[in-house]
């Protein structure tokens, strides 16, 4: 898999309404990382994808993202190994998880506040929408 992909119309903005937010989806299921796109453009939100951990953190800039959305297991690195690399360089980003699998490790996460929720495949548009936009609302909370 290649970079990540920006859309064109990509601009650095302090202050965005939720729709505005921006979104990196990382998952190496290349099925399940277009449906969570779409899902999320259909929404109005701008969002990038990365199929590999390592495409992600050679790609994405600190400040580029609201939320990044990240696979809990990916061949060349975990979700929870990513959420902490891209925290370390952008404090302000809000971490999801979506695995195909409940786990400890997830509710672990969450109950360590390490991310602000966990999907698990398949995830509905309800389910996903809802979680994301909770995500952009803690993400103002904190920065106020």
């Amino acid at each position: 898999m290649g970079p990540v992909q920006l859309p064109a119309t990509f601009e650095s903005c302090e202050i965005r309404t939720v729709k505005e937010a921006r979104v990196l989806v990382v998952d190496d299921e290349p099925i399940v990382r277009d449906v969570l796109c779409d899902i999320l453009e259909n929404e109005g939100y701008v969002v990038a994808a990365a199929g590999s951990a390592t495409a992600a953190l050679e790609t994405a800039e600190p400040g580029d993202f609201d939320v990044l959305i990240a696979d809990l297991r990916m061949p060349d690195m975990s979700g929870l190994e990513l959420i902490k690399k891209f925290r370390e360089r952008d404090p302000h980003i809000v971490p999801l998880l979506i695995t195909g699998t409940p786990s400890a490790e997830c509710v672990a996460a969450v109950a360590e506040d390490a991310i602000a929720d966990c999907l698990v495949k398949p995830v509905g548009k309800a389910r996903l929408c809802a979680v994301v936009a909770n995500a952009l609302l803690r993400k103002r909370r904190l920065e106020l």
